[in-house]
């Protein structure tokens, strides 16, 4: 691929635009963008490869391994590949010398890749934990302190503190539950890549929940001919989606309690629709949505524990990802967004069973 691809591809992994990126790296705005056209020069080349931890030569197209280890990886690598009479043999297949090295050197790559995703994940995993939980922790040890100087002999700052910490408390149960949440899904996607859903039964089964849970709000499902049509999804996962999109649209419409879900059969695909009557998502946060711990200023200055850490949007959209699945967003302050849910089509007629409550 040419340089401006490979950027385009790396920007897309990090749910970004290449705007942002010009932003982020304070480049001329457009001048990434002109890259198939003007070569940069070596020092932004530079800048972006180390943004993104990637080799010059990745970028830039002449290396199919994004970055190889500067330390022993490399020589543990070439230990273990020797050592397998597996690849060495190539289970009696003739290879020139010339294949058997390109083979090694994807076989490498894969580890390699491997191992920096895995490094990566828990660097970040740890990053977010210590991140998120440093506000909560440190309101509740405020208290403490006040309670333990003075405070526990005034019942109404005894009582302030108390319910200040059971609140914060409450706080980072649902983050440590949220974060949890991105992880496990991250690693449960490849052994249902071929389930199919009947889309219908599931959304019923999700609704169904909430009913219970908020008996305050109304919940309405507007289905059509087809729609019970299966889809290539992994109910449970799906179920998860419906379930983070619904969940959202009963948070930001504490007044207008209705929430609307619409589904229909299009020409190849399934097309489902979540819709509140809520507050709305200005044009600049849906940019942001998906990507982890964002959350609209509105959003951020809520006193309720119900409004997470902004993970759920973006386990929604690894799960799109995952299943070649792809969402739309419209939505505009004062007005209740409605999320676009597109999957397609099951390619046989098996669904996989549905689990009840």
């Amino acid at each position: 691929m040419s340089l401006l691809e490979n950027v385009k591809e790396l920007v897309s992994q990090r749910k970004m635009t290449v705007a942002e990126l010009e932003r982020k790296l304070d480049f001329s705005q457009g001048s990434i963008r002109h890259w198939d056209k003007t070569y940069p020069g070596v020092d932004k080349v530079q800048k972006v490869a180390e943004y993104f931890d990637v080799s010059t030569d990745y970028l830039l197209g002449r290396s199919d391994v994004p970055k190889w280890a500067n330390n022993d990886d490399i020589i543990i690598f070439d230990q273990a590949l020797k050592r397998n009479s597996v690849i060495m043999s190539y289970d009696g297949i003739e290879l020139s010398e010339e294949d058997k090295l390109k083979l090694e050197g994807m076989i490498k790559a894969m580890l390699w890749d491997k191992i920096q995703e895995n490094n990566q994940m828990q660097m970040r995993f740890l990053s977010d934990v210590s991140h998120e939980l440093r506000t909560p922790i440190a309101v509740i040890k405020g208290h403490m302190d006040l309670l333990q100087r003075w405070g526990k002999n005034d019942p109404e700052i005894l009582e302030e503190s108390l319910e200040a910490a059971s609140h914060e408390a409450n706080r980072m149960t649902i983050m440590i539950n949220d974060m949890l949440d991105s992880i496990r899904v991250k690693g449960s996607f490849e052994n249902h890549r071929n389930d199919t859903c009947d889309l219908n039964s599931s959304i019923r089964t999700v609704i169904g929940n909430f009913r219970v849970l908020h008996d305050d709000y109304q919940f309405y499902l507007n289905d059509s001919e087809g729609s019970d049509r299966p889809a290539q999804i992994y109910s449970q996962h799906f179920e998860q989606v419906i379930t983070i999109l619904i969940d959202n649209a009963v948070k930001y419409s504490p007044v207008n309690k209705e929430i609307q879900v619409t589904i229909k059969a299009l020409e190849d695909e399934m097309l489902v629709q979540v819709q509140d009557n809520g507050e709305g998502i200005s044009k600049e946060d849906i940019e942001h949505i998906f990507e982890r711990f964002y959350r609209s200023d509105k959003a951020r200055n809520r006193t309720t524990t119900q409004s997470g850490v902004g993970i759920g949007l973006s386990i929604l959209y690894q799960i799109v990802e995952a299943y070649r699945c792809h969402i739309d967003v419209s939505s505009e302050l004062g007005v209740g967004p409605r999320f676009d849910l597109y999957i397609p089509f099951a390619e046989s007629e098996t669904t996989t069973p549905q689990i009840e409550g």
